[in-house]
């Protein structure tokens, strides 16, 4: 690979980085009433449907060159661990 190659794969990486980054410090911090997108401060955008999760996902796939991750906290699966929390019910999109 040349550096020429080098330098665009970089400039790619951040411009991806910096996608799903602008992206989450729009959102709110915490889930809520109305509050259909959140953003947990680390890996996580956090959806309130499935549907959500899946368009987002594909949306940053398409955008930022992600392979992004998609999942569910489970209430019931939280319950048996005892891990309830503000997570619990929300679907993610990690990337």
């Amino acid at each position: 690979m040349g550096s020429y190659d080098v330098v665009h794969l970089a400039e790619d990486v951040l411009c991806s980085l910096n996608l799903f980054k602008a992206l989450a410090d729009t959102l709110p911090k915490e889930p809520g009433d109305g509050v259909d997108l959140w953003y947990d401060g680390g890996d996580d955008i956090l959806c309130r449907t499935e549907e959500q999760a899946n368009a987002l996902a594909d949306w940053l796939d398409q955008r930022g060159g992600y392979d992004s991750t998609t999942g569910y906290f489970d209430p019931a699966e939280d319950e048996r661990e005892h891990c309830v929390d503000k997570l619990t019910g929300w679907y993610y999109v990690s990337v």
